[in-house]
């Protein structure tokens, strides 16, 4: 059974050498402990200590597809203590080659792949840094896992302690993703218009260190809430456009990832500032006169008022079609301004005119 008992040996994980084997037919084996290790995986290593004192007793390393598809990298007692290269593929088992090695303790293990050819080699260390190689072979395996494997013990049960496994792969770097890709603004002149969030997102592997840099040329009317982070992060970007002209305005962000691919990446920004025009408003809508024949009227005042922007440039012309007895003053003006509305109706005959 395995032990992961830290009081009683600390620092390892203690697998007894069992009867079972991987080996051809055999298909038995008890003591084994896998993992995933992924599709880039270059080496797979082992530190352990075992002293095997019968024939076939071992403990290794594999590249482990299932029991009828592996490598395998191994401390085996053959008639000595020695390290072998074995393999087996579609049931058929061989060994590569052997080395005898009489350490026991302090033994690494490892198994290297060429990426994408299938080829591997078997070496061994006794210090963690100076390696032999002992076998090498090329099988391809579908999706495998780092196995250890321990066992093929014709009696007792020597104890594999196992300090650490290894799984190494290259790393991948970190991608800089940025969305959108451009960011468009609209505001009426004088105004400020709603603020937009640009993503920021590591699309690869590693750690994504990021700075965001706002054009800042005159006028300066983009800015973000945060020039720089790590990680997957949301920008605010803000635009100032209450104190600019009327007219079309573009600018860039720059996102800077310094050893990511695909940076640095600029997002376009474009501003549209809307005039505001003149609005004519006119008080009273309507005038009433009333007047005994033979007089003329009180003149009334009528209210002329720019509720936009700009400059309001304004005419009033009075009806004049026969009898003419409406007149105003004065006919034309700039902005807010006051007109009298005059009746002459002396003239006219008892009745209602409109």
């Amino acid at each position: 059974m395995v032990s992961y008992d830290q009081v009683a040996h600390p620092g390892v994980l203690r697998i007894p050498a069992d009867a079972g084997d991987l080996w051809a037919a055999m298909n038995n084996t008890r003591n084994s402990v896998f993992r995933d290790v992924g599709t880039n995986w270059t080496s797979l290593r082992l530190k352990l200590s075992f002293t095997p004192t019968q024939n076939y007793q071992q403990a290794g390393l594999a590249a482990y597809q299932d029991d009828d598809n592996y490598i395998f990298v191994d401390r085996i007692y053959n008639g000595g203590n020695k390290i072998a290269c074995s393999q087996e593929a579609g049931g058929a088992a061989s060994v590569v080659n052997s080395a005898s090695v009489t350490a026991t303790t302090n033994l690494y293990l490892r198994l290297d792949r060429a990426a994408g050819s299938g080829a591997m080699s078997a070496s061994y260390s006794l210090d963690g840094t100076n390696w032999v190689l002992v076998g090498s072979a090329t099988q391809t395996l579908r999706n495998p896992r780092l196995g250890i494997i321990v066992g093929s013990s014709p009696g007792g049960y020597p104890n594999a302690d196992i300090n650490w496994a290894e799984v190494v792969a290259p790393q991948i770097a970190p991608m800089l993703t940025v969305s959108p890709g451009n960011l468009t603004y609209s505001a009426a002149q004088g105004s400020n218009p709603v603020s937009q969030v640009l993503g920021i997102t590591n699309s690869g592997g590693g750690t994504l260190s990021w700075t965001v840099v706002a054009d800042g040329s005159a006028p300066a009317w983009l800015t973000v809430s945060s020039s720089n982070g790590v990680g997957n992060a949301t920008v605010t970007v803000s635009v100032s456009s209450a104190g600019l002209a009327a007219g079309s305005y573009s600018k860039n962000l720059t996102v800077t990832a310094v050893g990511a691919t695909n940076s640095p990446q600029t997002v376009a920004v474009n501003l549209t500032v809307n005039p505001v025009l003149p609005n004519l408003t006119v008080n009273p809508t309507a005038m009433n006169f009333g007047v005994v024949q033979g007089t003329n009227p009180p003149s009334q005042t009528l209210g002329i008022a720019n509720s936009g922007n700009g400059t309001l440039s304004w005419t009033v012309v009075a009806d004049g079609s026969a009898p003419a007895w409406l007149a105003v003053t004065p006919t034309n003006g700039v902005d807010n301004a006051t007109v009298t509305v005059g009746v002459n109706s002396a003239g006219l005959a008892a009745g209602s005119y409109i």
